[in-house]
């Protein structure tokens, strides 16, 4: 039983008080995402129940342990050049330092 791209849906529930968050989906494209986060950052991600239908899954349940981790945006920032050179030397510094 698959769901359609139309019933697929993603909720964020997180308090001020707790410094973690829950991520339910049933988006398979959400799903694909967090389990390749929880694979490569296990101490901000973790799977915490697989929801499924007939031995079909159709939600994942992850927990975030640190809220901050979840991103809210405006909007793609423009640069001017001369921000875009900045930017760019200071990534060269950061590299070199490493």
């Amino acid at each position: 039983m698959s769901i359609s791209v139309d019933e697929q849906e993603t909720t964020i529930n997180f308090s001020r008080k707790h410094a973690g968050c829950e991520i339910w989906t049933s988006d398979t494209t959400v799903m694909t995402k967090l389990d390749k986060l929880c694979e490569t950052s296990p101490e901000y991600y973790r799977l915490h129940a697989i929801g499924e239908i007939d031995g079909e899954i159709v939600d994942k349940c992850y927990i975030v342990s640190n809220k901050k981790m979840v991103s809210f945006r405006s909007g793609k920032v423009k640069l001017s050049e001369s921000e875009k050179q900045a930017r760019a030397e200071r990534m060269r510094e950061r590299h070199r330092a490493l």
